[in-house]
């Protein structure tokens, strides 16, 4: 078994540009660690991955079957010395795996419109972590699609990446949607556009949807934009108590999907 130990060596270096988004986006690759994230992209046989795994981890079981299964599915499997594998990780206590996963390419175009299909929009939002984890709460409530807005965190930073727990396999993800295609999109397809407002805005409970349609959650700080706002159909908010304000994204996000799941 051969084992990388320089930190020189031209995967290692691949694994630290895609660090950074430009590399991400340049290469249409991105990087995930962990055992669990790892095991999902075998289970839905993603192919075109490389994997690294660290020499003192090649024994355990999880890790064998995984190899096992890599192989199957003409992964390139790389074993790396634990000071490598320590330069690889982006985590303080590493499980000793880490892989570079080719990115799926999905438009708005390719999005069907015609059977009651459910979507999610993302209008700059922030956090990668409530990002990655709105795609996991879609994926786990049966929406279609997630989109994102231009100014959006990363859905395929590391952050979004672990947040997501390996939904991002699960979902078609759009990334990088201008407010112009959007209103182009609506204007081919006639999608029904439900944006969250706390102004001039009905309680969640309180509308019926049928057909396709696409629910849209703001910027942390700032909310939907006037501008989406402007061409929404219907406009909802969630009704609270005890003088709250309003709720963390990913969490009014989960509250409303749910419900309408």
């Amino acid at each position: 078994m051969e084992i990388i130990t320089s930190l020189n060596n031209k995967w290692i270096k691949t694994v630290s540009q895609l660090r950074l988004k430009k590399y991400r986006d340049k290469n249409n690759l991105f990087i995930m660690e962990g055992i669990r994230l790892v095991e999902e992209a075998v289970k839905l046989k993603y192919s075109e991955v490389v994997c690294f795994i660290s020499e003192n981890v090649t024994e355990k079981e999880r890790i064998q079957n995984l190899i096992k299964n890599g192989n199957l599915l003409k992964w390139k499997i790389l074993f790396v010395s634990e000071k490598v594998m320590n330069k690889l990780s982006g985590t303080k206590h590493t499980q000793g795996i880490v892989a570079i996963v080719k990115k799926r390419c999905i438009n708005l175009g390719t999005l069907k419109y015609k059977n009651n299909e459910r979507y999610v929009f993302l209008d700059e939002v922030q956090d990668p972590g409530n990002v990655g984890t709105i795609i996991r709460t879609a994926a786990a409530t049966g929406m279609d699609a997630v989109i994102l807005s231009k100014g959006c965190a990363d859905p395929y930073s590391e952050k979004a990446i672990r947040s997501s727990m390996g939904s991002i396999f699960r979902i078609p993800v759009v990334t990088d949607v201008s407010t112009d295609e959007l209103i182009k999109w609506k204007n081919e397809t006639n999608i029904f556009f439900v944006g969250t407002s706390l102004q001039d805005a009905e309680p969640y409970t309180q509308i019926s949807l049928s057909g396709c349609c696409m629910f849209i959650f703001g910027n942390e700080g700032n909310g939907v934009s006037q501008k989406i706002l402007n061409i929404s159909d219907k406009k909802i908010y969630i009704p609270l108590k005890s003088n709250v304000e309003s709720l963390n994204v990913s969490i009014a996000t989960a509250v409303i999907l749910f419900y309408y799941s």
